[in-house]
């Protein structure tokens, strides 16, 4: 019989959020309860629509919301607020003692891993970025466990002298199947997310920033000999306007915005070709980063153009998606116009990758932490 749990994801966000780490949390939530984990997300109290997020997010409520936590919003948010804002939050996260009734404290903030340590509270801390300082190695000593999203990252981490390795696992990020129902009419999710039935669409799904590399796609745009048209959804409204006023004179691009997350799969399943142009002038997009759009363009069963980066090949190879070197329009039009030109070789690659896709499900990523989390209680 399996042993009960509890355990609260504590962060401090406002949710919902257009970012991508709102995805990922709710996620994680929902399958640590399908796992029979007691789950709370604790954040701070400024969020008066929290409930929101199930609906935003296509999030079954199936763990509970707490957002009791006085903590102020600060109405300019820098590097030094955000701190402030944090160490406030696990002030009053302290204060009420709720840790006390739970197995372990989940979190992903660097900041929340340290206080937790000083506190001596029962944490696992999943890291994200490479953000390694002593307040970092303190806290990955003082942890249940250490969850790295690639093994790029881990690897990061263990260069700076990390000696307790055996608390140090990889886990990288995941997709909820159920939400991609593959389509053989494409005209159906065209007219549904307002797209014309008469072309081929080349997409990109994501953030603007420049380590996505969406801005090496919309140049690779006027360099493709086929007739195609490239959609663009996604990135923060400020981002969107200034992407729209250097490539939205194009006619062969689309820029669509910010989507409901719930909406996300009718845009992908409008599409022939899925794109992720990440750039190698990051590390975080070389080395570190786990995409979800890889993993949900995976689900979507579309041919996967993605650059040649050891990030993503920790995922997919050549068999499952088409790589191209990273930060060059003129290779990834070339690449573009050739997966038009050869379906059958697309469609094979599309299948593999929707087979591979399969051992990263976010249910699979919570049993499996929930495993070690169980390995490493006191």
């Amino acid at each position: 019989m399996q042993k009960s749990l509890s355990l609260i994801y504590l962060e401090n966000m406002r949710l919902p959020t257009e970012k991508a780490h709102g995805i990922q949390i709710m996620k994680m939530c929902e399958a640590f309860a399908h796992s029979g984990i007691k789950t709370t997300l604790a954040v701070p109290a400024f969020n008066k629509n929290a409930s929101d997020a199930f609906e935003y997010y296509d999030v079954a409520p199936v763990f509970s919301i707490d957002n009791g936590y006085r903590t102020p919003s600060f109405r300019h948010l820098n590097k030094l607020s955000f701190i402030l804002r944090t160490f406030i939050f696990f002030l009053s996260f302290l204060r009420r003692g709720d840790y006390k009734n739970a197995d372990v404290i989940f979190v992903r903030d660097a900041n929340l891993a340290f206080l937790s340590a000083l506190c001596g509270i029962h944490f696992v801390w999943e890291v994200h970025q490479d953000f390694y300082s002593r307040r970092a190695d303190y806290a990955i000593k003082k942890s249940m466990a250490t969850f790295f999203i690639s093994n790029g990252l881990k690897e990061k981490f263990i260069s700076y002298g990390i000696k307790d390795k055996n608390k140090l696992y990889v886990f990288p990020d995941a997709v909820g199947l159920d939400r991609f129902v593959v389509v053989k009419d494409k005209n159906e999710p065209r007219k549904l997310a307002g797209l014309p039935v008469d072309v081929p669409i080349v997409l990109y799904s994501g953030h603007l920033y420049e380590w996505k590399g969406a801005h090496i796609l919309a140049e690779a745009a006027s360099k493709v000999q086929s007739n195609v048209l490239f959609v663009f959804v996604g990135g923060t409204d400020e981002d969107v306007v200034i992407f729209r006023e250097k490539y939205g004179q194009n006619p062969r691009i689309k820029i669509l915005g910010r989507k409901p997350y719930a909406e996300m799969p009718k845009y992908k399943q409008s599409a022939n070709i899925l794109v992720i142009p990440n750039s190698a002038r990051f590390e975080i997009s070389k080395s570190y980063t786990s995409p979800l759009k890889l993993f949900s363009s995976m689900a979507s069963n579309i041919p996967i153009i993605a650059s040649d980066l050891p990030s993503l090949r920790e995922i997919v190879d050549d068999k499952m998606v088409f790589f191209v070197p990273p930060d060059d329009p003129e290779r990834l039009a070339q690449m573009i116009d050739y997966v038009i030109q050869h379906p059958e070789e697309a469609k094979e690659k599309s299948i593999a990758a929707s087979n591979e896709i399969k051992k990263y499900t976010w249910d699979a990523r919570a049993r499996g932490m929930r495993e070690i989390i169980e390995a490493h209680l006191p």
